[in-house]
């Protein structure tokens, strides 16, 4: 084929190019809509994928809230004879079933010489040193006989350079009490006594000879000293 050929062949070809050209350009932007409406139909109507996961991660934080305000709102109050909750406050709980106040009778008529103090320290004359105190000293009146301030058992009699005659009672609980001083021991380890039964008779500790003849005494809980003159029972 020659040159005239050729550029009889360009030629027509040009021309055929530009007489077409714009239908087919039209029709590449046709099958380029319907594919992107094809696209479209086949989610679901009127919801695209994304807005239905997002209407699900909603339902879930809804749940969520809810549970959770459920179990920040305050539990109901307790009525007398129904076990109360694990988070149930102590005002939430009936009186008759809080821990019992400790109330124990004075187990000797006559007046408090020393008090308990635990938080400073005070001077003992007869030691000559400063020192905590964690019970009471209690001068008799008329009668010495020293009583059990509450019901339980005796654990121990002791005999006690410092605290002289010592008698301990263990009671419900965790309870005890101490009494130091005493002249004469009416009871022995094992026996049990009732609140207000005579254990002994008044004497004077060694450890507070300054102070004459009168009893120390002493309530633990557990671990913990209790001021006794807070929990005698009102006379």
């Amino acid at each position: 084929m020659n040159n005239n050929e050729n550029n009889d062949s360009n030629a027509a070809a040009k021309s055929f190019f530009k007489q077409k050209g714009f239908y087919i350009v039209l029709a590449i932007c046709i099958i380029a809509v319907a594919a992107i409406l094809f696209a479209t139909l086949q989610s679901a109507p009127g919801e695209t994928p994304n807005t239905q996961e997002n209407a699900q991660a909603e339902d879930v934080q809804n749940v969520e809230d809810q549970t959770l305000t459920e179990a920040l709102r305050p539990s109901a109050s307790v009525s007398p004879g129904v076990s109360a909750s694990p988070g149930a406050t102590a005002s939430e709980v009936p009186r008759n079933m809080q821990k019992a106040q400790i109330v124990i009778a004075k187990p000797m008529d006559g007046d408090i010489a020393a008090v308990f103090c635990i938080d400073n320290l005070v001077y003992n004359k007869t030691l000559n040193i400063w020192q905590t105190h964690n019970g009471i000293d209690i001068v008799p009146k008329d009668n010495a006989e020293v009583k059990a301030a509450l019901a339980g058992e005796v654990s121990q009699v002791l005999e006690d350079p410092g605290m002289g005659n010592m008698v301990v009672i263990k009671h419900s609980g965790n309870l005890v009490t101490k009494y130091a001083g005493l002249a004469e021991v009416r009871v022995k380890a094992g026996d049990k006594v009732q609140k207000g039964g005579v254990i002994g008779t008044c004497g004077t500790p060694p450890f507070e000879a300054h102070m004459g003849t009168h009893i120390h005494f002493e309530v633990w809980d557990g671990n913990t000293a209790i001021d006794p003159a807070t929990v005698f029972e009102k006379q």
